[in-house]
């Protein structure tokens, strides 16, 4: 014959984070199924930019090292395009912007 009744179990949260202790005790024989998750983050949060273009001639920083994030970073496409030339060839430009000749 099985008995449902709620059971409050005392717990415990050390000072590790990733511990928990509690203690459960029965007259009789005790059948139970347990189930926890934890999830554990710790560390600043970071308030950053999430989203970055490559430049050219200047490295870009994310600040995140140690920092919990909300979301992925997006790292967009290298910014590239092409302008004919005086010599009737193609001027490339990659990762920086045209330069109007002046």
């Amino acid at each position: 014959m099985a008995i449902n009744l709620p059971i409050t179990v005392p717990m415990v949260i050390a000072e590790d984070p990733q511990r928990i202790s509690f203690g459960i005790s029965a007259d009789e024989a005790l059948t139970f199924g347990l189930g926890i998750t934890v999830t554990t983050i710790a560390g600043e949060h970071y308030t950053g930019i999430y989203e970055v273009t490559p430049r050219a001639y200047d490295a870009v920083i994310l600040e995140t090292s140690g920092k919990v994030m909300d979301d992925n970073v997006t790292v967009f496409k290298v910014p590239y395009h092409e302008t004919r030339n005086q010599f009737d060839g193609k001027t490339a430009y990659i990762a920086e912007e045209a330069s109007d000749g002046n």
